[in-house]
């Protein structure tokens, strides 16, 4: 009896899983734009076309300290930025 009911909760499991994710893939995930975002895209954008120099902060913290998660999400950041204006 008992493994009947793992086999049924296991089976549940697995198409709700599957359902789930048939969903999510309809759906594209919807982002709010943040003003900062756009206003440091435009500003690279400026010092690309205009040959100047852009200084980035990566925040207070180092990698070690409690801010460390800012910091490597910053590095992120300046990933990216550094590949949008490599293109141009």
């Amino acid at each position: 009896m008992n493994e009947l009911i793992a086999l049924g909760l296991t089976i549940f499991a697995a198409v709700l899983l599957l359902a789930l994710t048939l969903i999510k893939r309809k759906s594209p995930p919807v982002f709010r734009e943040i003003a900062a975002f756009t206003r440091l895209r435009r500003a690279a954008g400026m010092s690309v076309e205009d040959g100047t120099r852009l200084h980035v902060s990566l925040g207070r913290g180092g990698l070690i300290s409690p801010r460390g998660a800012a910091s490597l999400s910053s590095l992120a950041l300046l990933r990216q930025l550094g590949e949008q204006t490599s293109i141009s």
